[in-house]
């Protein structure tokens, strides 16, 4: 499919004490579990549109909070950024997550 104008977007929702209970069992963090699922999300869509899967993966520029449990109370963010490959060549979607859990 060509790149054009048109633009859509889906939002799932996920109960948060589900996702933390993914990452713990798993031996990640919310963080992992929800990039796990984009990647996956990611995978069906190159599948269904017959495009081939990056043997490298897709990278994403994920935001991360530099702020520890002292600086709750200080205004303003505090952010980082991190470069994560998606492994979206990855058929099994707890190898992805474990995958995505070692490079974070």
């Amino acid at each position: 499919m060509p790149i054009g104008q048109t633009r859509r977007y889906a939002v799932v929702r996920a109960p948060l004490e589900e996702l933390k209970a993914i990452g713990h069992h798993l031996d990640g963090s919310v963080t992992d579990v929800v990039l796990a699922a984009s990647t996956s999300g990611l995978r069906r869509l190159l599948l269904s549109r017959g495009d081939g899967l990056p043997s490298r993966g897709l990278r994403a520029l994920v935001p991360i909070s530099r702020r520890d449990a002292s600086d709750r109370s200080t205004l303003g963010n505090l952010l980082s950024f991190l470069f994560v490959d998606l492994p979206v060549g990855e058929p099994l979607a707890e190898t992805r997550l474990r995958k995505i859990t070692a490079a974070t």
